[in-house]
């Protein structure tokens, strides 16, 4: 049986090998399940603490996002507060909404990710799967078989394309520098 002590040891072992990658701890039914998992999220969120406070190298906190039902905004705002308090990173890294309306998938896929990426810890979200004939849920994929877009791949690609999209033009100043501000 694998204790918490090799878990530090493999946190450990990883960053000797390789400096320069990003460790994390990832887990479903944290923010997905309508939140209701509350033991689950008691569990990542003790071990991660328990991770850091024992030595392990801990980058961040990824939060798979398989969602099959809504869980509200305001409840899932207090689960995403309650692990920004940790030290470290957090990222979705799973994300699709498994449901047959189509309308409803796409305004909570819109939401999810405006939540998301307003938050300051959060630096990933990781869609999962896009097409219908290989996504492992397919009423959670974004393009049907035809690859026609659903509701949900338009709201995506509006706000990544569109709303979050940065296009900026200027000139240097003397010292040939030129900055702006831009959505990552």
């Amino acid at each position: 049986k694998l204790g918490n002590a090799e878990i530090v040891r493999w946190f450990q072992l990883a960053r000797n090998l390789d400096s320069q990658a990003k460790l994390f701890v990832n887990d479903y039914d944290i923010i997905a399940a309508g939140g209701a998992d509350v033991k689950h999220q008691d569990y990542l969120f003790a071990l991660t603490k328990w991770m850091l406070d024992n030595g392990a190298p801990v980058d961040g906190v990824g939060v798979q996002g398989h969602f099959d039902r809504v869980t509200p905004p305001a409840l899932m705002q207090s689960i995403i507060e309650r692990f920004s308090s940790l030290p470290v990173q957090l990222a979705v890294t799973e994300f699709d909404f498994n449901i047959a309306d189509e309308d409803l998938q796409a305004e909570y896929t819109r939401d999810v990710m405006t939540m998301i990426f307003s938050h300051p810890k959060f630096k990933d979200f990781l869609m999962w799967g896009f097409w219908e004939k290989s996504h492992w849920l397919p009423l959670g994929a974004m393009y049907r078989a035809d690859w026609s877009s659903k509701p949900n791949a338009l709201a995506y690609n509006d706000l990544l394309f569109r709303e979050w999209w940065t296009n900026a033009n200027g000139g240097t100043d003397a010292a040939g520098k030129f900055s702006t501000r831009g959505f990552k």
